[in-house]
């Protein structure tokens, strides 16, 4: 049901581009999607370090590293995808 709503509306959005003389606005690539994504997974992975070196509770301390460690796997399977599908940020 989702799949069809967005392609409607994707529709509706270009036929008001044509008809108002305005390019339609671009939908996001997987690329785009991957990239933006391995992107904030860093910028998330480096937060979280960053708090894991200034906590001094030591259920915080484990806390951190559970999340830093799932970040970090998240990352992995960003990068796994990216390079199946032959993605480059360059």
């Amino acid at each position: 049901m989702e799949g069809i709503l967005s392609k409607t509306q994707s529709k509706c959005a270009q036929i008001c581009a044509l008809v108002l003389n305005r390019p339609a606005s671009k939908q996001p690539t997987r690329a785009e999607e991957l990239i933006a994504a391995l992107r904030e997974t860093k910028q998330k992975l480096a937060a979280l370090e960053q708090a894991f070196d200034l906590e001094t509770d030591f259920d915080r301390i484990d806390a951190y590293v559970f999340e830093i460690e799932a970040c970090k796997r998240q990352y992995s399977y960003l990068i796994k995808c990216a390079k199946r599908e032959h993605i480059t940020a360059f």
